[in-house]
């Protein structure tokens, strides 16, 4: 939904993304990403190790954006 919400901003106006966004976040998602192929491939279902390892991953990249936020405030 917010994907869809997000390309139809899009459309009528663009949407700004900064430099950094492209150059640290692009590849954590991505490394996100490619981690979670070999679990969908043993027949997706997430374990709850792998599970906690996503969310704890998550959680740090989440706690470290608003960290960055924070320290780009000041």
């Amino acid at each position: 939904n917010m994907l869809l919400i997000l390309a139809i901003v899009a459309i009528i106006q663009p949407v700004p993304v900064s430099p950094q966004s492209i150059r640290v976040d692009l590849p954590i998602m991505i490394a996100f990403a490619v981690a979670l192929v070999p679990i969908m491939l043993r027949g997706m279902v997430i374990s709850r190790r792998e599970g906690y390892l996503l969310v704890t991953g998550m959680g740090g990249f989440l706690a470290w954006q608003i960290y960055a936020g924070l320290q780009a405030a000041h």
